[in-house]
């Protein structure tokens, strides 16, 4: 698809707000948290744990991962949450292109780039399946960096969130994150950034809205924190 020239996209879109908009992969741009709750029920039947489903599971999924896995009766030590963790992403890897993108996310996306907005993902998922699924997606082009962890473990990605904003010289005033997390308006808040959560994602709208960022129903609320249109 040809970019559209700047003059005719400002009059659709407005004018954008911010120079850089930072995404989270899972929940935000990939439709996926059913995915995490099918292999969970795997892992708790295994420990004849009760079964969970897509609702409890965005009421009490949280970071880190693993206080997630002791609040579902899981009684594990770091080293087996290591172990299961590895299993984890054994059978996610087998399973993960299967989830579709958000209905509306690419023309977003893409919209963003023709506008000349710096585009980043920011995950706790690990680089390297991070950096296949942007490539099987076909998103990669629209992206200035992909930044996922070092680890299966996802304890977190405020870290990450730094070494990002340093090597890109971000400004936090003309930044935002765009996430399904109260995590990941802990990420924007450590480092000043504008945060809209979709609450789409792997987490209730109750909690995003606890957290007092601002809520996204679809990627059309969405737009309109990004343009002032």
């Amino acid at each position: 698809m040809a970019s559209i020239p700047l003059i005719i996209l400002e009059a659709w879109v407005g004018r954008p707000a911010y120079k850089t908009v930072v995404w989270d992969w899972n929940g935000t741009i990939v439709e996926d948290a059913w995915l995490f709750v099918e292999l969970m029920n795997g892992y708790l039947k295994k420990q004849g744990l009760p079964s969970i489903d897509i609702a409890s599971y965005r009421k009490n999924f949280c970071f880190p991962v693993i206080d997630y896995y002791r609040q579902l009766g899981f009684n594990i030590t770091d080293k087996e949450f290591r172990d299961l963790g590895k299993q984890f992403i054994s059978d996610y890897i087998q399973g993960c292109k299967r989830p579709k993108l958000y209905k509306g996310i690419v023309d977003l996306i893409r919209c963003n780039y023709d506008s000349g907005i710096v585009q980043c993902v920011l995950s706790a998922q690990r680089q390297d399946i991070l950096r296949m699924l942007v490539a099987f997606y076909g998103l990669e082009k629209y992206f200035s960096a992909v930044i996922g962890l070092d680890n299966h473990y996802a304890y977190g990605k405020i870290d990450r969130a730094q070494d990002l904003s340093k090597k890109l010289d971000l400004d936090p005033n003309s930044t935002l994150m765009v996430g399904d997390t109260n995590h990941d308006k802990a990420v924007a808040d450590s480092l000043g950034w504008s945060c809209v959560l979709l609450s789409t994602g792997h987490q209730s709208t109750d909690r995003l809205l606890a957290t007092n960022a601002s809520i996204a129903d679809n990627p059309l609320q969405l737009k309109k924190y990004i343009y002032n249109d």
